[in-house]
């Protein structure tokens, strides 16, 4: 299937973005590793997420500040969220 990508890995890249719309055909991920870039926002990872099936989503060491408040609402069938080693002060749930 062409838009089956169980895994996608962009770790190390020196990202400070990440758009998820880039990847709305492929809403078959469930592994999503983005740690050790430089993100500092996650909105843009949050557009087109609506019917993402991301399960695991590593976010290490990298410099979010911040998780918007409808960030699970995305993500609802995420088991595993790393957001160590990142600026966040606080979560609201």
């Amino acid at each position: 299937n062409a838009n089956y990508f169980g895994h996608i890995f962009l770790s190390g890249n020196d990202l400070n973005k990440f758009d998820f719309q880039n990847f709305y055909i492929c809403k078959e991920v469930l592994h999503l590793d983005l740690s050790f870039n430089k993100l500092n926002a996650l909105e843009s990872i949050l557009r087109k997420s609506a019917e993402s099936k991301v399960k695991y989503l590593n976010l290490k060491a990298n410099r979010i500040q911040f998780i918007p408040n409808d960030f699970f609402v995305y993500f609802f069938k995420l088991n595993y969220l790393d957001l160590s080693s990142n600026l966040v002060k606080y979560l609201t749930l």
